[in-house]
């Protein structure tokens, strides 16, 4: 994953599907269980690999891919429930 990372921000987009479909269900299932809602977890994916997208540059090689992004994808949970003034547990 962490050499995908590498050749996406070179712009291979093939990387990119590449992590899409590979790490697409594992996320889906993790916004599920954290927003109980498969509507807003279908579009919360979106956002997610949106904001691999935008932030691609700002990995670090020295990172694990999967925990790099997983905080992003957690941070874009927690900014939907702020904006939304969702209490959660």
């Amino acid at each position: 994953d962490e050499e995908l990372m590498i050749l996406y921000v070179q712009n291979d987009v093939t990387a990119f599907n590449t992590l899409f479909e590979r790490h697409s269900g594992k996320v889906y299932g993790y916004i599920l269980k954290k927003t109980q809602n498969e509507a807003l977890a279908q579009d919360l994916v979106q956002s997610a690999f949106m904001k691999l997208h935008e932030n691609r540059e700002k990995f670090n090689t020295d990172q694990v891919f999967l925990a790099w992004f997983f905080v992003v994808i957690r941070n874009l949970i927690v900014d939907y429930f702020r904006k939304n003034n969702i209490q959660t547990e």
